[in-house]
């Protein structure tokens, strides 16, 4: 039980929101038999979570796996987007071959290559790396995650991650397990995606869309905190917002 607000909770709140309003409209458009994907903006491995006290990661950790498991078991495919990936999960995979070689090994790598130290890559990431061998519409092969947080998945939602070049840039998209063994489906989720992009100039269009939607206004966004703290102070329930945000939000009780 989450009985603690901060602007980072309602954050957690809508994220939780979007996952499960996603899965209610793909089954209204699975009961009427329409091919589909649903596109998460963001990650489907849980970075953000680490940071927070153990009660509210493991809430919140159960709410968002829980919608992922729905998917799966509705066999219906959610991806997660980044634009502008800064991972260096492939450049660390480098990284670890390097330290297995030998000083032989490694003088030979250097003479074919120019480079073979992990200083050479210690300001690359995945996505430069990718620029070297991805053309536009192609994607590299799939890789598990190697984030210590998707211990705590299940076998079926493991998060899976590829680059895929869009035309205007290499993005990163992550799968859940259950959809890295069926090539139809990502040869699917790799042709939408590319299609949302030339319709969005670069970015997919849905998403665009959606974040226009989302917009809150200054002045509804300050009502909206004026209410949780109000309803705060009478639950006396621990509000986490700074002496300086209220001054600027006007918030009293």
């Amino acid at each position: 039980m989450v009985t603690s607000f901060s602007s980072d909770i309602v954050d957690l709140v809508r994220e939780g929101f979007e996952l499960k309003k996603g899965f209610s409209v793909a089954m209204s458009c699975k009961r009427e038999q329409q091919p589909l994907i649903v596109i998460f903006d963001g990650s489907l491995v849980f970075w953000h979570l680490e940071s927070k006290p153990s009660d509210i990661k493991e809430y919140f950790f159960s709410l968002y796996t829980t919608c992922l498991e729905r998917f799966y078991e509705e066999r219906i495919p959610i991806v997660g987007y980044i634009s502008l990936p800064k991972s260096g999960e492939l450049v660390s995979y480098i990284k670890f071959f390097l330290d297995e070689l030998s000083p032989y090994e490694l003088e030979s790598l250097s003479a074919c290559s120019g480079f073979c130290r992990e200083k050479d890559l210690e300001y690359v990431i995945d996505s430069y790396l990718g620029s070297f061998f991805l053309k536009p519409l192609e994607r590299t092969g799939i890789f598990r995650s190697s984030s210590s947080s998707v211990m705590n998945y299940s076998a079926q939602i493991i998060p899976h991650f590829f680059y895929l070049h869009v035309g205007h840039e290499i993005v990163r998209v992550e799968i859940p397990a259950w959809i890295t063994q069926d090539i139809a489906v990502l040869n699917t989720i790799c042709g939408i995606i590319v299609d949302q992009c030339k319709k969005g100039r670069g970015y997919p269009v849905s998403l665009s869309e959606a974040h226009e939607q989302s917009v809150v206004k200054g002045s509804d966004r300050d009502f909206f905190y004026h209410l949780i703290y109000k309803f705060g102070y009478e639950q006396q329930k621990r509000m986490f917002i700074s002496q300086k945000s209220l001054k600027k939000r006007g918030i009293g009780i």
